[in-house]
C-alpha cells in the first residue's frame, strides 16, 4: 500500500513540475487574431508582439504575462482585463479603454497612453500618474 501511495505522489509532482503554472488558450489566441473579439478570453503569457489589434474587444481578458510589446491596441476595449505583468513596451494605447484594469507591475515603458480611459477601479503601480501620461479619467 505505501509503494503505491509513495508511486502516486511521485506521479503528481513530475507532473506538476513539467506544465506550467499559467497558459493561455490556443483556441482564445486563434479567436483573436481571426475576429478580434475576445472577451474572457484566456490569453495569460500568450506572445502578442507587435501585432494590430486596433478596436479590439479584450473585455475581462486575462492577459497576465503576456507580451504585447509593441502592439496596437488603439481603440481597444480592455475593460476590467487582468493585464498584471504584461509586457506594454512601446504599445499603443492610444483611446483605449482601461476602466477597471489591473496593470500591476505592467511593462509600460514608452507606452502610449494619450487619451486611454481609466477610473478607480483601474489598478496602476504605486506613484504611476495616468494624467501626467494623458489619459482620461471616466466618471
Amino acid at each position: 500500500m505505501n509503494l503505491k501511495l509513495t508511486a502516486m505522489i511521485a506521479l503528481v509532482a513530475t507532473v506538476s513540475c513539467v506544465m506550467p503554472a499559467y497558459g493561455f488558450n490556443p483556441e482564445d489566441l486563434h479567436r483573436l487574431k481571426t475576429t478580434k473579439n475576445c472577451p474572457g478570453c484566456n490569453l495569460e503569457g500568450a506572445d502578442l508582439q507587435g501585432m494590430d489589434l486596433r478596436s479590439s474587444n479584450l473585455k475581462q481578458a486575462k492577459l497576465k504575462r503576456a507580451n504585447l510589446k509593441n502592439a496596437n491596441l488603439q481603440g481597444a476595449n480592455l475593460k476590467r482585463s487582468d493585464l498584471r505583468r504584461a509586457n506594454l513596451q512601446e504599445a499603443n494605447l492610444t483611446e483605449a479603454n482601461l476602466i477597471g484594469a489591473r496593470l500591476n507591475n505592467a511593462d509600460l515603458w514608452l507606452a502610449r497612453l494619450w487619451g486611454a480611459y481609466y477610473d478607480e477601479g483601474t489598478r496602476f503601480d504605486t506613484g504611476f500618474l495616468p494624467i501626467s501620461h494623458g489619459m482620461r479619467k471616466s466618471e
